[in-house]
């Protein structure tokens, strides 16, 4: 896969260089099922990532696919992150370079800042849909899962935890309103 020569002459400071392929998806209407994918490559390993949900935007899909390849390594590592998503590009520049967190999707950014700090992050955005390699690949990959609805088998125990609350509440509303007819 083409990798961004300039992210060669990044210094490391001897962390393993792993480098990560991300894309999110919903589809066929935005928002609505929703789809995410990561490929890690690390020297001549690859993983492969990919998970869904019911309901999501494209765009917490993006961010979503970052924060699950980070949230995957075990070490701390020296990350190039490529993306075909402008809104992470960006985001990742106003996040780190200027200390402001974004308004929409503060819970999924909190996270992926929290994993900056252990992770060197650098990002490099690729043109979508050009027949770069890596990103055709993610892109496919984000579109199965999305229409698959494969379920996001990669949630730390505390957000399964947070998403049963949610349920539970959600379950009491309705239980509630059923009762006041």
């Amino acid at each position: 896969m083409s990798t961004n020569p300039r992210h060669d002459r990044d210094d490391p400071k001897g962390k393993p260089v792993v480098r990560m392929w991300t894309d999110g998806s919903a589809c066929p209407d935005n928002p609505g099922p929703g789809g995410w994918a990561t490929v890690l490559i690390f020297e001549d390993h690859e993983i492969e990532l990919s998970g869904s949900t019911p309901w999501s935007s494209n765009i917490r899909m993006e961010l979503t696919a970052v924060l699950r390849g980070l949230q995957y390594l075990d070490v701390p590592s020296f990350v190039v992150v490529y993306t075909d998503s402008q809104y992470i590009v960006d985001g990742f520049r106003n996040i780190l370079h200027r200390n402001k967190l974004l308004k929409s999707h503060y819970d999924v950014w909190g996270l992926i800042l929290h994993l900056s700090q252990i992770h060197q992050v650098r990002i490099s955005k690729v043109k979508a849909h050009s027949g770069v390699e890596g990103n055709e690949r993610v892109d496919v990959m984000a579109r199965t899962a999305a229409r698959g609805q494969l379920g996001d088998t990669y949630m730390w125990g505390t957000e399964r935890l947070l998403e049963h609350i949610k349920l539970e509440e959600r379950r009491q509303k309705l239980e509630k309103k059923s009762w006041e007819w």
